[in-house]
């Protein structure tokens, strides 16, 4: 998924069942520094006992094998749903119904373990069924994506898919009908991501830059894209997979788009990247270059587009050259501190 929306870090739309209603609410995560219990839940106790033990012996051991391979320590979470207006007004306890919420609660818990903002527009609904995040049918799926629909914040519903193999032996023929009538009455009022595993909704509803900007800050950018053989490869893949293209792709859409804290935050992350790295990136100053010639002259001209690099991360980044790099990085002092594109 390309397209930009408002995006946050450790905030997840999930699409559920409680108190007989189908609501869409929002799963928060946030990484805790204590290390004596690694999952604590929020204050209002809406996991029942069975969906505290699904998340604990399921979907955490999976948030930890991928942290493992990119590389970051086990982290300790908190976990919480936001009540809704219209349940508070019932002024009682309640509890969530089954386990829809799996997938909102996965994607919540590594956001905030990687640092990987998700888009807020966007709701969730898929159960979690093995160690390798496929994900498999829920019920009151025609429900939840009216509900979905409902929301005036939501333009997207991430599902499980009706044809695959597990959608197909859980529903019933009329079932699998009226289902698949209900979600296809939505087309063109809602977009829909239908997945049959977490890498699917990886791929399908979170933003390269979040993937870049995630990469950057939690020190993965350039992890070795693994091949997809299994289910966990499969999700590491589709969060590593092609970064240095979508980091400059990202940077183009940005400054044509006139997005100019974008443009600098990208690249600000980036320079601290290296400079944490004690290296210089190869041909850093060369490829800015190449990108920004490329472009129309009257966007080359937006007011604040230069300089490119504060003097600070310029600094930071020649500590770790080379000879070989000396081209390059008076290429980057023009385009950074000196501020003349016309030199490079």
């Amino acid at each position: 998924m390309n397209k930009k929306s408002q995006q946050s870090i450790g905030r997840v739309k999930a699409a559920l069942v409680a108190e007989g209603q189908c609501i869409i609410v929002p799963v928060i995560a946030a990484v805790r520094k204590a290390q004596n219990n690694r999952l604590v839940y929020g204050s209002d106790s809406v996991f029942p006992e069975s969906s505290r033990e699904h998340i604990e012996s399921d979907i955490i051991p999976l948030v930890d094998r991928i942290m493992n391979k990119l590389g970051r320590p086990k982290a300790s979470f908190s976990i919480s749903i936001e009540t809704p207006g219209a349940i508070t007004a019932m002024e009682q306890p309640w509890t969530i119904a089954g386990r829809s919420i799996d997938l909102a609660v996965f994607l919540a818990l590594i956001s905030a373990g990687l640092q990987l903002p998700v888009s807020q527009d966007i709701a969730y609904t898929g159960h979690i069924s093995t160690s390798g995040g496929d994900i498999s049918q829920v019920k009151s799926l025609s429900l939840k994506a009216q509900a979905a629909l409902e929301d005036l914040a939501i333009t997207g519903f991430c599902f499980p898919a009706l044809d695959s193999d597990t959608s197909m032996k859980t529903l019933t023929p009329k079932a699998h009908e009226t289902i698949t009538g209900d979600i296809r009455a939505c087309r063109g009022r809602i977009k829909l991501f239908d997945i049959e595993h977490i890498a699917d909704a990886i791929q399908k509803t979170l933003a390269h830059d979040a993937l870049v900007i995630a990469a950057l800050q939690s020190r993965y950018f350039e992890y070795e894209c693994d091949a997809k053989e299994n289910g966990v490869s499969n999700i590491i893949h589709e969060l590593t997979c092609d970064l240095k293209t979508k980091f400059w792709n990202t940077l183009e859409n940005s400054i044509i788009e006139k997005d100019l804290a974008q443009v600098h935050h990208l690249l600000d992350r980036f320079a601290r990247y290296y400079s944490n790295e004690r290296r210089y990136p190869s041909r850093f100053g060369e490829s800015l270059a190449r990108l920004l010639m490329s472009l129309p002259g009257p966007i080359l001209k937006s007011p604040g587009l230069m300089p490119m690099l504060t003097m600070k991360r310029y600094d930071a980044l020649i500590e770790h050259t080379s000879e070989e790099d000396q081209n390059d990085i008076e290429r980057l002092y023009y385009l950074g501190p000196l501020n003349q594109l016309d030199r490079v």
